[in-house]
């Protein structure tokens, strides 16, 4: 019976390389962005980027004061204090069918506002984290509360000081 046994010779196949070469991929891709995002962060870099809310109700904005401490509605993060804010009547951009053209008209009731916000952030060659852990990039939109209001609005630029 000794004799029938034979072994078993495992033999190099596509398939085993395949899998070989994705799991090195996969390992390596891993590696790199973990790498990434501690070896190119920079700690307490200081950023100032500018929130604009549209169609804010006439009045809200007079509850928003210089140095209010701003904090995400959602997952309540700190994002930062209000360095300074600027209001302006809301207008929105509507086709004039008679015209034939697109034009400016005011929104009755509403006003536009534009936040500036700093914060301390950790900065990496792909994002930018302020102090509490909020990412912000150009164009992302931006759910934030202060003492006694709540505006949504986007992030249209970012300094880094």
């Amino acid at each position: 019976m000794a004799e029938n046994k034979q072994k078993i010779k495992w033999r190099v196949n596509f398939f085993d390389i395949a899998v070989i070469v994705v799991v090195i991929a996969a390992v390596l891709i891993f590696l790199k962005v973990t790498s990434s995002r501690t070896a190119n962060s920079s700690a307490n870099t200081s950023v100032t980027y500018t929130v604009e809310v549209n169609g804010v109700r006439i009045g809200a904005s007079a509850k928003i004061r210089e140095g209010d401490v701003v904090t995400d509605n959602i997952r309540k993060f700190n994002i930062g204090n209000v360095v300074s804010f600027d209001v302006s009547p809301a207008k929105r951009l509507v086709s004039d069918p008679v015209a034939g053209e697109m034009k400016y008209v005011d929104l009755p009731n509403c006003e536009d506002v534009i936040l500036v916000i700093s914060a301390k952030a950790y900065e990496s060659d792909e994002e930018i984290i302020v102090d509490g852990g909020y990412t912000i990039k150009a164009g992302y939109g931006v759910n934030l509360s202060g003492p006694d209001y709540s505006l949504t609005g986007y992030i249209t630029h970012i300094e880094r000081s």
